[in-house]
């Protein structure tokens, strides 16, 4: 079987290029056999040093050097592919490709993504969407005024945010965490937004739809602190007019 190889666009039989062999090949080892080839025939062999020692090449008169090759190497598990003018490539498993796909230089149309459809929807966040979730705080059915209750605690490690401010919007009342950072407020029944802040920690805004007494403990996260940079400026005084010691005279009858 001959094998056929593009190259440069014209196409080469490989069967066409190689020299045929006479019988004086048969019963070399590879090593001679491969100096031989390349001597006569001005080929050059590329393949894995050592990996062929020990074959013995079995040639006929008149077969061509592709089909010797392919008889004696299929045994060891290589293939040989021709280049022209003159290289062979000894590969185990699958044979060279000298040549690029048809259409391989051809640029690709550029992508076009397909025009959003105009459905007259208006995409702007309106106030409804954009407002926190709204949490549920007691149950239905009590009478007067609800206790809301609960205590501040940081996010990071759980320890209580002291002196935050708990807030009802609506209802502009509030009041703030004590030591423990538990707090209280009394509120009719009804939708409220709850807002607490402290210097520290970011403000946390709920919704809060409060049916009666009941219980909400908030984490609070850490906020970043930027400070303005300080410059510090010394200045050395020379409060030293001179070196000289003191000197105090004492007369022999004072000693």
């Amino acid at each position: 079987m001959g094998l056929l190889w593009i190259w440069g666009g014209a196409e080469v039989s490989a069967q066409n290029q190689l020299p045929t062999l006479d019988a004086s090949y048969n019963g070399l080892s590879w090593a001679r056999f491969v100096a031989r080839v390349e001597q006569a025939y001005a080929l050059q062999i590329f393949y894995q040093p050592d990996s062929l020692d020990g074959l013995i090449m079995e040639v006929e008169a008149g077969e061509s050097l592709l089909a010797v090759l392919q008889k004696n190497l299929e045994k060891r598990g290589y293939v040989a592919s021709f280049r022209p003018p003159n290289q062979l490539f000894l590969t185990k498993g699958a044979p060279l490709v000298f040549e690029l796909p048809e259409g391989f230089w051809q640029v690709a149309p550029p992508l076009v993504s397909p025009p959003e459809p105009d459905n007259g929807t208006d995409f702007v966040t309106t106030q409804a969407e954009a407002a926190p979730p709204t949490q549920t705080v007691g149950v239905r059915g009590g009478t007067g005024p609800a206790t809301l209750s609960g205590q501040l605690t940081q996010a990071i490690d759980g320890s209580p945010v002291i002196g935050a401010s708990v807030m009802i919007k609506e209802l502009e009342t509030g009041t703030l965490s004590n030591s423990q950072g538990l707090y209280t407020l009394k509120v009719p029944p009804g939708t409220y937004t709850l807002i607490v802040r402290s210097l520290n920690f970011q403000e946390l805004t709920l919704s809060l739809d409060v049916q009666g007494s009941g219980r909400l403990d908030l984490d609070l996260e850490g906020r970043l602190l930027e400070l303005d940079g300080v410059e510090l400026t010394a200045r050395a005084d020379n409060h030293v007019a001179k070196t000289q010691m003191g000197v105090e005279r004492v007369s022999i009858a004072q000693i």
